[in-house]
């Protein structure tokens, strides 16, 4: 390992400010079961990472830039893969802000979804034919632990942590369970979408065979299996799964882990919540039988943005008259629940507004852009380039 400071060649830094007046609102009236009532509490279980930074409200930002191979960030690091002119690979984590080379490894690589909530970083065989894996410290690039995997070396990511035990799932389908002793258990998982649950249990999806599975973190063994049923049927809670029964009359059915119905509900729309699961955020069975019409939620677990009626919309601030796109279409949220991100497909945009509607930034993207939040940094990726906001230091 060796660290740096040579500038980035693959950093584009650009500091513009985007300026907003922040109207006034006064609270709506509610009662304690709204959810603007502040009486409904939800419970967020998974990485705090996944709500933006309340500074994005400031109006101003910076851009990282990089056509790497973004792997994630850590702390104010972007961690990314370096393809060399030989077709080997180094992995190097940069400042945001600086672009500066903080650490360097040779001959490792890493994927999409390599560095965790948790603080550790996947690093992959150099070797495109295979070798030793590793976990590191991604603010340092010190190595923590290695193990031997037969999984292809092309990818993986790192699913979840609990109790000492890693679950990464690596390109192929297959998920793995490494302790401190090192590999624990492996599972071919190929074809389904996996989600992080609480309490190291793991949800699989998989929307070609209609079904899905709850897979035991601990074991690798599996703990439940539903089948005949329809991927936009199902939304993963942290202890359980909701199941839509009727769209166009809503009707829905919560289940626990084991498969056991715990309630059912009428007239209640399931919407799901923002931060989403796949973006490793789950909320609890409770949650969603309470939460009617609510698609945004502060780290706090109160309700950021929910349906009040017909095209009537309120934040925990009040009432507001007009959203940029539709409820549904909320991409991120802050973690004070007073910012929310949408796209606005008339102009090829994101919009920022805060909890009076009012608008805070805007961004222009082209239509393929695919919108994350990692480590509290808004993520912009297209094309073969990583665009990083940075709100003002």
């Amino acid at each position: 390992m060796r660290s740096g400071g040579r500038a980035a060649a693959a950093l584009a830094v650009a500091a513009f400010a985007l300026t907003a007046g922040l109207a006034g609102c006064s609270p709506s009236d509610t009662t304690e079961s709204e959810p603007g009532s502040g009486g409904l509490v939800l419970h967020p279980t998974g990485d705090e990472g996944r709500w933006f930074d309340d500074a994005y409200g400031e109006g101003s930002v910076q851009l990282y830039a990089t056509s790497n191979d973004f792997c994630g960030i850590a702390g104010t690091l972007a961690v990314e893969q370096q393809v060399k002119p030989d077709r080997t690979t180094r992995v190097q984590a940069r400042d945001l802000r600086s672009g500066d080379v903080v650490w360097e490894l040779e001959d490792v690589g890493c994927a999409a979804g390599s560095v965790s909530g948790e603080g550790s970083l996947l690093l992959l065989p150099g070797d495109p034919l295979g070798g030793t894996w590793s976990f590191a410290d991604p603010e340092t690039g010190e190595t923590v632990q290695r193990f031997e995997l037969e999984a292809s070396p092309l990818g993986g990511r790192i699913v979840s942590e609990f109790d000492g035990i890693r679950v990464i799932e690596a390109t192929g389908g297959v998920l793995v369970g490494i302790g401190a002793s090192g590999v624990l258990w492996e599972r071919g998982v190929v074809n389904g979408d996996v989600t992080p649950l609480a309490d190291g249990m793991i949800g699989v999806e998989y929307g070609l065979e209609d079904r899905i599975e709850v897979i035991d973190g601990r074991t690798g063994e599996r703990r439940h299996k539903l089948t005949g049923i329809e991927a936009h049927e199902v939304q993963w809670a942290s202890d359980g799964y909701v199941l839509q029964i009727n769209q166009s009359d809503p009707e829905y059915a919560y289940f626990d882990l084991d498969g056991q119905e715990v309630a059912r509900t009428k007239e209640h729309s399931v919407y799901g919540f923002v931060p989403k699961p796949r973006n490793g955020v789950t909320f609890s069975v409770e949650d969603f039988a309470a939460a009617d019409k609510v698609t945004a939620v502060g780290l706090d677990g109160r309700p950021a943005l929910f349906d009040t009626g017909y095209e009537d919309y309120a934040t925990q601030r009040g009432p507001i008259e007009e959203l940029p796109s539709s409820i549904l279409d909320v991409q991120a949220v802050s973690a004070d629940g007073s910012l929310l991100l949408f796209p606005d497909d008339e102009t090829d945009s994101l919009v920022m507004i805060d909890d009076a509607g009012e608008e805070v930034l805007r961004w222009t993207t082209p239509e393929s852009t695919d919108v994350r939040v990692q480590a509290g940094f808004i993520v912009l990726q297209q094309a073969g380039t990583t665009t990083v906001l940075l709100p003002a230091a």
